[in-house]
């Protein structure tokens, strides 16, 4: 393992003109180091690079061109007090012979620490886990094997260091309900642009892009259509993509989990259009696996994949069997769901966001597929009433190996 502390004694003149077109222009015009630690050191094809201190990333990029297609490299920008924890921790990890490296992104959400529970229970898997903020990275689950990352996705210089030497990059970073700080312009398709660039001027060759059942650039749903233009953004990328289209996900910590677990809870409840629509709920465990399988196994091209659970039902009745298991007798109502569209768009200019009547049009609309996609995907779906027991009994159940 070679260790490269980034904050070198050496002339920042030492990068020559082909290194320096080998990496982002804007990387280059953003560094603050002062030399050139590769030109120091012998990099070679397989071994694991240690960076502390990488600043703008452009060791980091020269050395994971040198160590591929077997090595790694590992990068950190923590601060003092952190860097001696994230240095053992790092080189932890660098002792196993054989690794896939992922980055994550949106890995504080409830599909992200799902994936990274999974991962960490995979000895061969290092996982970074791409973050906004020391808040976020605290949530996460604590494992030698996953790496903390914040960073944001205005620009992929910002980025690009946190992918370099990963085999493939998970993109869940996004949002269904708008706020006024963050848009489907930004959280959904600029932040996939992003993702994107920064995968390439790292040398990622494979995406895993977690999309959304209906996703259609020319869909007049905003939501479906921000989703619908990540897609073409990952699809037109030159990577290897692989996109999984997801229902209405299930499982602790999930939103779609919650908001069935309180519904369920009460004496009464009203469901918009009294919860008549299809739906086919994917447990996240489920989808974790697929995703982690993808990774290890990335094909040519771009796949498009619809992952969808095992059963279809409607939500009224997913409401009533949740209930059950609880011991509660719920008694379902109907609200209309065009009352509550008029309310939402009526209530829009005032609250900038949250239940808009595209989100309402979204959580009301049938789950249809022609095609589940889990024999592609390699994925052994659990059985609804399983997952339901996990979002009743979250501490009392073991998790579905």
């Amino acid at each position: 393992m070679k260790i490269c502390l980034g904050r070198g004694l050496w002339p920042a003149d030492l990068y020559s003109e082909a290194e320096a077109r080998s990496v982002p222009a804007d990387a280059v015009a953003v560094s603050l180091g002062r030399g050139n630690q590769t030109a120091l050191l012998a990099i070679e094809a397989g071994q694991t690079v240690l960076d502390l201190g990488s600043g703008g990333g452009i060791d980091v990029l020269l050395s994971a061109q040198r160590v591929r297609p077997t090595g790694k490299v590992l990068s950190s920008t923590s601060s003092r007090r952190s860097a001696a924890r994230e240095m053992c921790r790092m080189v932890h990890s660098c002792r196993r012979a054989t690794q896939m490296n992922i980055a994550i992104t949106g890995a504080n959400g409830s599909v992200g620490r799902t994936l990274l529970r999974h991962a960490a229970e995979q000895a061969d898997v290092q996982a970074i886990a791409c973050v906004r903020s020391e808040r976020a990275a605290a949530s996460l689950p604590v494992s030698p094997s996953i790496s903390p990352w914040m960073t944001d996705y205005e620009a992929p210089e910002r980025l690009t260091p946190a992918l370099a030497g990963a085999d493939a990059v998970v993109h869940l970073a996004g949002i269904l309900m708008e706020s006024r700080t963050s848009t489907y312009e930004t959280a959904n398709v600029h932040a996939t642009r992003v993702v994107v660039d920064a995968c390439r001027s790292a040398g990622v060759g494979h995406i895993v892009l977690v999309s959304v059942l209906g996703a259609d650039e020319s869909s007049a749903n905003r939501y479906l259509s921000s989703k619908g233009r990540a897609e073409r953004i990952v699809a037109d990328s030159g990577l290897a993509a692989t996109i999984i289209r997801t229902p209405i996900l299930l499982g602790p910590g999930t939103a779609g989990g919650r908001a069935l677990v309180r519904a369920a809870s009460r004496a009464s409840v009203r469901l918009l259009g009294g919860g008549r629509h299809v739906i086919r709920p994917l447990d996240v465990d489920d989808l974790s696996r697929a995703i982690l399988r993808c990774c290890r196994n990335p094909g040519a091209g771009v796949a498009v994949r619809e992952l969808v659970g095992p059963e279809p039902t409607t939500y009224r009745d997913v409401v009533a069997s949740t209930a059950h298991m609880m011991g509660n007798d719920v008694s379902i109502g109907s609200m209309p769901v065009w009352l509550a569209r008029l309310g939402a768009a009526a209530a829009r200019p005032i609250r900038r966001g949250g239940m808009t009547p595209a989100v309402i049009e979204v959580i009301t609309s049938s789950e249809i597929v022609e095609k589940n996609a889990d024999v592609e995907l390699g994925a052994t779906l659990t059985p609804l009433s399983k997952t339901l027991e996990k979002l009743v009994h979250p501490n009392g159940e073991a998790r579905d190996q």
